[in-house]
């Protein structure tokens, strides 16, 4: 399956904060960018949000040097996350750190700590 793009375009966090997109894409997708919070995406630098099924969100944002994108897996039957981190530059794709079976209640941390960016004013 490819990845579906929301909308027509990609999605910003800036189009995110003003709700333009709760209709376009699946709800899980939607509690999974609510568990990571409106105001982390911003502060991410969020260019480009997309998403593959209904349990797969990719984000690519700007505001790390450590990483630029990031795979998050759902796993309905546990109520758990895999997420992945990654550098991408060019062709170039390097997986920098992989977590599996995390809590929704880590994820905020666990990208700060891996972005080594504050999420939070």
């Amino acid at each position: 399956m490819h990845d579906k793009q929301f909308l027509e375009s990609d999605i910003t966090a800036r189009e995110f904060l003003n709700n333009k997109i709760k209709e376009a894409v699946p709800r899980t997708i939607q509690i999974m960018l609510d568990q990571i919070g409106k105001k982390a995406l911003y502060m991410m630098g969020t260019k480009q949000t997309t998403y593959d099924g209904e349990n797969i969100l990719k984000i690519r944002f700007t505001a790390s040097r450590r990483v630029n994108y990031i795979k998050l897996e759902y796993l309905p039957g546990r109520d758990l996350y895999n997420i992945t981190f990654y550098k991408i530059h060019g062709m170039n794709v390097k997986e920098i750190a992989s977590y599996e079976h995390v809590y929704a209640d880590m994820l905020h941390q666990l990208i700060q700590d891996e972005a080594k960016i504050y999420l939070s004013l």
